[in-house]
C-alpha cells in the first residue's frame, strides 16, 4: 500500500501512503487508528478511522487487489486507485 496512487477515472484524486503518513489530494490527513487485515483470498486490507468521522461506518477501508490496484471505500463512496504512470 505504500507509495503514490491515483483514482483510475480522475487522476487529480491522488492518495499517498508514506510510512504512517496519509495524504489525500496533497493534504495530510490525521487519523486516530489504522487496523491491518489479511483476507482469506490473500488480499491485504487497512481500516483507517478519522477524528472527524460521525460514526464507525465512516471509516475508510482500503484493499489491495491481486492485480495491484486498490479499492478505497466507505458507505458514502468507492474509488479504484492505481499506480500513476
Amino acid at each position: 500500500m505504500q507509495g503514490s496512487w491515483v483514482e483510475e477515472s480522475d487522476p487529480t484524486l491522488d492518495l499517498v501512503v508514506d510510512g504512517a503518513d496519509l495524504r489525500w489530494r496533497g493534504v495530510e490527513r490525521d487519523y486516530l487508528n489504522k487496523t491491518f487485515t489479511t483476507h482469506d483470498d490473500g488480499t491485504v486490507g487497512v481500516t483507517v478511522e478519522f477524528p472527524d468521522q460521525e460514526a464507525d461506518y465512516d471509516s475508510l477501508e482500503m484493499i489491495v487487489l491481486e492485480d495491484g490496484s486498490m479499492y478505497a471505500y466507505n458507505v458514502h463512496a468507492v474509488a479504484l486507485y492505481v499506480r500513476p504512470v
